[in-house]
C-alpha cells in the first residue's frame, strides 16, 4: 500500500494552516496599525510606523505608547480570551451554538452588577466644586466578574456532582 499520497496530502494541509495563521497575524497586525493611527490627536500610519522606529515626536511617542498601544492591546488579550473561552464551551457541551448566556453565565454577570448598582449604590454620580465625582467606580465591574464566576462554580459543581450529559448541563 503507497502512503506518500496522504503524506502528500497532509504536509499540504499543514502549509495551508501555516500560510492561513500568517495571513490571520499579517491581518491583526494591520487592524492594529490602523486602530492605533485612528483616535481624536489624528495620526497617520506613517506616523504610526515612524514613532515605531523610534523617529517619532515626544507627542507622537507619548500618545501611541501610553495611549494607544495598551488600549490595542487590552482589546486584543480580550478578544482572544473570549474567542478561547468560547471554543472550551462549545466542546464542553459539543454544540456549535453554546455561548456564554447558554449556561447562565451572562446572567450571573448581569445579576452582579445589578447588585452593585442597586444594593451597593455603585456608580452614582454627584456633582461637587470640583468636578463630577463617580462612587465605587470599579464595584460595578467586581460584582460582575464575581457573579458570573458564581454561575460558573455553580454549574461545574452541578456537573462534577454527578456524571452529567451536556443537555442536562444546560437545563440546571
Amino acid at each position: 500500500m503507497d502512503t506518500r499520497p496522504k503524506e502528500k496530502t497532509y504536509s499540504g494541509y499543514i502549509r495551508f494552516k501555516k500560510t492561513f495563521l500568517a495571513l490571520l497575524l499579517i491581518a491583526v497586525g494591520a487592524t492594529a496599525v490602523a486602530a492605533i493611527a485612528s483616535g481624536s490627536s489624528g495620526l497617520t500610519v506613517s506616523q504610526v510606523i515612524r514613532t515605531f522606529l523610534g523617529q517619532g515626536t515626544v507627542q507622537t511617542n507619548a500618545i501611541v505608547f501610553s495611549i494607544r498601544i495598551p488600549r490595542v492591546a487590552t482589546a486584543i488579550v480580550a478578544g482572544v480570551g473570549l474567542a478561547v473561552t468560547g471554543c472550551v464551551m462549545q466542546s464542553i457541551l459539543r454544540n456549535p451554538l453554546a455561548s456564554s448566556s447558554t449556561l447562565g453565565i451572562s446572567q450571573g454577570a448581569a445579576f452582579g452588577a445589578a447588585f452593585a448598582i442597586i444594593v451597593l449604590g455603585a456608580g452614582l454620580q454627584s456633582q461637587t466644586l470640583d468636578g463630577v465625582s463617580i462612587t465605587n467606580p470599579y464595584a460595578v465591574s467586581l460584582c460582575a466578574f464575581a457573579g458570573s464566576m458564581l454561575s460558573t462554580l455553580v454549574v461545574l459543581g452541578l456537573s462534577r456532582f454527578k456524571s452529567i450529559t451536556p443537555e442536562a448541563m444546560v437545563l440546571s
